[in-house]
């Protein structure tokens, strides 16, 4: 239903396209335009309201004709004769339909230009991963952990990625390096039991037992009370000569799953040592 009354909305549409555009966000500009526009289009003006919005679309087309991207979008497609926008009173449709064809034009080079950058950017990424695996390989460890750590640097969002590449630190026994990858793909994915696994690995490998008795607390607070992690708890106290802990995780590991014969051996071990 049309309305008599002067379009507010279209107005503040007309403000905001106008704001944006000087800040140069175009396709934002466009997108208030074509919303004025419209609520221009679904109403009836008369008089001075006619009048004053009128007035208001020819400032912000002129100040649109001359906008750097709107001469580049047209300069691209070889058309070069001006004023590339047109607003004819009374004509508003064929000046919406012109600004909708600019709008969508620009939103398909945002698309491609964004799908160019993420093929380079992924490129770039599978060409660093592969640079430092080779290096590795080569067991040119400094210059390998420091193409990887470009990677880990550009591409750490990615689901898997850290610990991943902490996985082949660890293969050619770079335990610190990969410990603190590990960490770090905990901190990034507290669900990746990879990187705990992992974590827990490097901290052995190292006798760094306190490290190692964190990690496995974090996963018994993450993923809770597994038997066999309870298990490998009780080893790693084994291990640190704490056989009080050693042996009230495995009695915990016993009482989870009474087919844990590991358990069962630490129980009577650290008994003997207890009592």
């Amino acid at each position: 239903m049309m309305t008599t009354t002067t379009p507010k909305l279209a107005r503040e549409n007309l403000a905001r396209a106008r704001a944006y555009m000087r800040r140069n966000e175009i396709v934002r500009s466009l997108e208030s335009a074509c919303s004025a526009f419209t609520e221009i289009l679904d109403s009836r003006l008369i008089g001075q309201a006619r009048f004053e919005v009128e007035v208001l679309i020819q400032e912000y087309i002129t100040e649109l004709n001359k906008h750097p991207e709107i001469k580049a979008f047209f300069f691209k497609r070889n058309i070069h004769a001006t004023p590339y926008i047109r607003f004819i009173k009374g004509r508003e449709r064929d000046c919406l339909d012109r600004l909708e064809s600019i709008l969508h034009g620009m939103r398909e080079e945002s698309e491609t230009a964004r799908e160019k950058h993420e093929e380079r950017h992924f490129s770039k990424k599978q060409e660093l991963l592969e640079r430092g695996q080779q290096l590795m390989a080569a067991k040119d460890y400094a210059r390998g952990k420091g193409v990887l750590r470009r990677v880990v640097e550009g591409w750490g969002q990615e689901e898997g990625l850290v610990t991943e590449i902490a996985m082949l630190f660890l293969e050619h026994h770079l335990c610190m390096e990969a410990a603190d990858l590990f960490e770090q793909a905990i901190e990034r994915n507290p669900a990746d039991s990879k990187a705990y696994g992992g974590a827990v690995r490097c901290y052995k490998e190292l006798h760094e037992f306190e490290k190692c008795e964190k990690v496995y607390l974090r996963a018994l607070k993450q993923f809770g009370s597994h038997p066999r992690t309870l298990l490998n708890m009780a080893e790693l106290y084994k291990r640190w000569r704490k056989p009080d802990e050693a042996y009230d995780f495995a009695r915990r590991a016993l009482s989870a799953d009474p087919t844990l014969e590991e358990a069962k051996a630490i129980i009577k071990e650290m008994e003997a040592r207890i009592f």
